[in-house]
């Protein structure tokens, strides 16, 4: 008999059920994401490739109404509140929530319509797995998204668990493996922008001195190259005039 492990049924959530009767029967018996994870649905992007449209598929999403009274956490790009373990309380009670958009029309998106704001969570600094933004900042899908947001509210199992069905998943996790850690041990919002400005100074400092590595080989081979020699940076030629002797006087 198959669990029902996915969602815990909250009455002040409008829920739109999604089933696929093409997903691995043995999902869900195998699966142990107690969290309640939702998703507010604008269809901007292709649904055969969509990771939010594939969370819901396998059951491990619903999708909830625009308006509806939702107390839960929820990812947001127009906020400054970073998502931190402190958060981990309002999850287990009311879940997580992910706005299923395109990057390119978040104009489009009624943030204030979606939850409660002072529940607007941002992501801090990680870096995309998924094919279509890889390697970029920021720029991480919804499922993405919601891993994260999990990982670094202490619940790192169910992290992982959730992107266990993407092709990206482990990789994602390699990339932000320093990341996530750091993260997962700041208490609120404000430690975890502290990790990410030292993160950036130091990666920024150490592109810097790269830079300047590069440039200054580049000056070496350079020289090299055209056979050049700076005269000032040769070493003092000696004088043999002490040891010259005139032979006539030796007559």
């Amino acid at each position: 008999k198959k669990k029902n492990y996915h969602i815990n049924n909250n009455p002040s959530v409008n829920i739109n059920k999604h089933n696929d009767n093409n997903v691995n029967s043995d999902l869900n018996d195998n699966n142990s994401i107690n969290t309640k994870i939702y998703m507010w649905e604008f269809d901007q992007n292709d649904p055969k490739r969509d990771s939010g449209t594939k969370l819901c598929r396998l059951g491990l999403a619903n999708t909830i109404r625009i308006g509806c009274t939702y107390n839960g956490i929820v990812l947001s790009s127009e906020t400054s509140n970073i998502i931190n373990k402190s958060d981990i309380d309002i999850i287990i009670k009311y879940g997580i929530s992910g706005i299923n958009c395109s990057w390119n029309k978040l104009d489009e998106i009624p943030f204030n319509r979606l939850g409660k704001s002072k529940n607007h969570r941002l992501l801090p600094l990680l870096f995309a797995a998924n094919s279509v933004n890889y390697g970029k900042p920021y720029k991480l899908n919804t499922a993405e998204a919601i891993a994260s947001a999990l990982y670094i509210c202490g619940m790192k199992d169910e992290a992982i668990l959730l992107l266990s069905s993407f092709s990206y998943g482990e990789e994602f996790f390699r990339l932000n493996n320093e990341l996530f850690e750091m993260y997962s041990y700041c208490n609120n919002s404000n430690d975890v922008q502290q990790i990410q400005e030292q993160y950036i100074n130091d990666r920024n400092n150490e592109a810097s001195l790269k830079q300047q590595i590069k440039s200054n080989n580049e000056i070496n081979n350079s020289c090299i190259i055209n056979n050049y020699i700076d005269e000032n940076d040769l070493p003092p030629i000696e004088s043999d005039d002490d040891d010259y002797i005139d032979e006539s006087l030796l007559s």
